[in-house]
């Protein structure tokens, strides 16, 4: 595709014409790495600003400033155009000043967490891009903005461009595997224009140093060579245990909470997991709380302190009142209260027989008194996170405790934030050793189970202790 107007030529593969003339609402552009799928987007959007009525909202899951992140990206593409007169730009925004069209950039995902609804807010919006749609995984935030672009009388699209990620990813299921569409389809189908290009139809614009890389990847791993630079969607490995977790953007805050450990420190990281359990759905919630190396037993009761008070903790909600505790401030219906107003507040509302009950909650959440299950082969850190205020035990272990407590946790429905990217890798990558004769051995593998290992403590020796027996889980598991 070619854009020549009015000075300089920018060329693109052939495979990206389409983009320039949709005549579908979704776009999906996937693949490899080098492929100038966003290079060729943003041109597009300059190119669309020159007809009248047009509002482009371009997202990225998360998104720092956007003035000294993409902005600076999207205006090479005006100067390399020579429309740099044509144009101003603002913090968030780009405006063509001969049509009054303009782009919008924003972050699903901000510092102060998701801002879906603000983003649902903005009237007038004709064109939605989603560029590095791979870090958006949950399928609901996608749906609430998608079906707010719906400007009347207006040509609507939704452009979505990704590095291809795994199989499970809902763009995947939902544009290609569920429709029965080849992962490097090039064409229309079912109101959907996809486009999948790779670093070879780019190869004019690639120095040899990025070419040497790839093919010395294609050399030494295969798979890798056509995941990262062929744009084919990662399968599951063969022999995960762990299947079908799903992330999540928000955790319970209404649900009991405590933590698993696994210590490291030099070689190995440190991984702190909250975690809690809903009974009415079967289903453990699991939040990635800190994954480091060099982690002190200090630091680490520090850590878990630290985020048990800024956890939202529904205190009380009776359909009419709710009271909640969050960043170490109390809220009744929304307000935050003073704690020395909160009797008054509560005798106000009528709740006052609940007062003495909510400050026991209180004092246990400032107090961190919920309980840590740690590794057990580690007594002195164990003591020590006692002396620091935390109440710490051992993981409850045994001969055979590895895999009967894997098939535990299996019988659970598993959900994790979608900020927990380590507990997302080592789920994907957790297996089953492979025997020699390429069957799958009853072993789990000694890497990629840091995250795994304090969740596995933390799930099963809680719920163990509090009435869940091992051999009825189980029986209910091959019932199932």
């Amino acid at each position: 595709m070619m854009h020549s107007n009015p000075v300089t030529e920018i060329t693109y593969s052939r495979k990206y014409a389409p983009l320039f003339n949709l005549t579908t609402r979704y776009c999906i552009v996937m693949g490899g790495r080098g492929s100038a799928k966003s290079h060729a987007e943003s041109t597009n959007e300059v190119c669309n600003t020159f007809n009248p009525d047009q509002l482009t909202l371009f997202t990225r899951y998360t998104m720092t400033s956007a003035e000294i992140s993409i902005i600076p990206e999207f205006w090479e593409k005006v100067e390399l155009m020579n429309y740099a007169p044509i144009f101003y730009k603002t913090k968030a925004s780009v405006v063509n000043k001969q049509t009054g069209s303009g782009i919008l950039f924003r972050g699903i995902r901000t510092s102060s967490g998701n801002q879906t609804a603000s983003l649902k807010s903005i009237s007038g919006v004709t064109r939605w891009v989603l560029d590095e749609a791979e870090e958006l995984t949950d399928e609901t935030i996608f749906d609430k903005i998608d079906l707010s672009i719906r400007k009347k009388n207006a040509d609507i699209h939704v452009i979505v461009i990704l590095n291809a990620p795994d199989e499970e990813h809902f763009i995947i299921r939902r544009f290609f595997i569920d429709r029965g569409v080849p992962f490097n389809f090039n064409g229309v189908h079912d109101d959907c224009t996809y486009i999948h290009t790779t670093y070879l139809d780019n190869i004019e614009n690639l120095d040899e140093s990025f070419l040497r890389v790839a093919e010395g990847v294609k050399e030494k791993d295969p798979e890798k060579y056509e995941h990262i630079f062929m744009g084919m969607p990662l399968k599951m490995a063969e022999g995960v245990i762990y299947k079908n977790w799903c992330r999540i953007t928000s955790y319970p805050s209404d649900l009991y909470t405590w933590y698993g450990v696994d210590f490291g420190f030099v070689n190995d990281p440190t991984a702190i997991i909250r975690i809690c359990f809903d009974k009415r759905s079967n289903s453990i919630y699991l939040h990635e709380v800190a994954y480091l190396k060099g982690l002190q037993n200090a630091d680490i009761a520090n850590l878990i302190k630290q985020d048990y008070r800024n956890k939202k903790t529904e205190l009380f909600n009776d359909g009419s009142h709710s009271i909640a505790y969050h960043h170490e401030r109390i809220y009744i219906d929304g307000s935050e209260v003073n704690r020395d107003e909160l009797s008054v507040v509560l005798k106000a509302i009528g709740l006052s027989p609940y007062y003495q009950s909510l400050l026991k909650q209180i004092n246990s959440i400032d107090h961190c008194l919920t309980e840590v299950y740690c590794d057990s082969a580690e007594q002195k850190s164990i003591a020590e996170l006692r002396q620091y205020g935390i109440s710490a035990y051992p993981a409850i272990k045994g001969a055979g405790s590895v895999v009967n407590q894997i098939q535990f946790v299996q019988y659970f429905n598993i959900y994790y934030t979608s900020e927990s990217s380590n507990i997302h890798n080592e789920q994907k990558n957790y297996k089953w050793l492979v025997k020699k004769d390429g069957t799958l051995d009853n072993e789990p593998m000694d890497a990629f189970n840091h995250a795994m290992d304090g969740a596995r403590y933390g799930i099963f020796t809680h719920l163990t202790r509090n009435g869940y027996e091992y051999d009825k889980v189980l029986g209910a598991k091959k019932a199932s």
